[in-house]
Parts: structure tokens; sequence; C-alpha cells
């Protein structure tokens, strides 16, 4: 497990390259799972690399998303549900939703927005219309995780870390 940085604090890097190739080894996959197991433990999330997405559908959800995002707040207010992340799917303003340490109620809330596509990018998902090309970005990179990386992930889980190996 490497660490990517991204501002102040170092982000784990879990390559789940191993479970792509059927030429790996159980040892192999292993590593990876324990890697896993470590990054979720530490710090909460990681950047998955070796997933097999293409780079150029990332790199057109990444820029339909910062235009999505440098919107003004009334432009993307027009996309958002009224309900806390998840619930709805949809655009979720700075302050909406609070992530507490072992269950405490009253924590500050996070210093977060996001737009969440909970359906597949699909009806009954709130669909923006701009920036234009926001959705089918959105749509080749659902397909692209669903379809391909997210089993590949899902894999990494269910052999390893369910089964009590990592």
């Amino acid at each position: 497990m490497e660490a990517a940085t991204g501002g102040r604090e170092q982000v784990p890097q879990v390559d789940i390259s191993a479970f792509l190739d059927p030429a790996a080894d159980d040892e192999a996959r292993a590593a990876v799972a324990a890697a896993w197991d470590a990054a979720f433990r530490d710090v909460g999330f990681a950047s998955i690399i070796g997933h097999g997405v293409d780079v150029s559908c990332i790199r057109h959800l990444h820029r339909s998303a910062t235009a999505f995002f440098e919107q003004s707040k009334d432009e993307k207010m027009r996309w958002h549900s009224g309900k806390p992340y998840g619930t709805a799917g949809g655009y979720t303003p700075y302050g909406m939703e609070a992530v507490a340490p072992d269950g405490q109620r009253n924590s500050v809330p996070d210093l977060v927005e996001s737009f969440v596509f909970s359906s597949g990018v699909d009806s009954p998902d709130i669909l923006p219309s701009a920036p234009e090309d926001f959705v089918e970005a959105a749509k080749e990179y659902w397909r692209a995780t669903a379809e391909g990386a997210g089993s590949r992930v899902t894999g990494v889980w269910r052999r390893e870390l369910m089964n009590g190996t990592a």
C-alpha cells in the first residue's frame, strides 16, 4: 500500500490489479486484501488503482464534475433534494452532513459537497442539465465501475476480508 498525497493528509493507495490478473496467486491477492483492510481501518477510505477503468473515462467525469461544482451555489441548489446525502441522490451542499466518530450525535458538519447518482444514473435520480455532459460522463463511469471495477473491488473484500484471511 502506497500513499497518495492530496493536500495535508495522506490517502492510502491500494493496487487491486492482482484481482485482474488470472496468473496472480492467492498470496498476491491476500496482500491486496491486507492493504485494503489496513487502509479502511487506519484512514477510513483509500484511492484504488489497478482497477481497469480507462483513464479517459475518469478524466471525462472529472472534467464534467469540476464544471458542475464550479457553478454558483444557486445553480447547484437546483439539483438538491432537500434531504441528506444518499437518501435521494442529487446535490448536497456544505454543512448538510456530519460523520461523527463512535456514534456521537453533536458533531461538526463536514466540509464537503457532493453529487450522488444513486440509481445507476437513471430515473429516479436527480439528473442535472448543466454542465451538458455531466450525466453522460457519470453514466459512462457508472457502467465502467459497476460492470468492471466494481466486481473486482467486491472480489477483494468478499474473497479475503469476509473470509477473515486478511
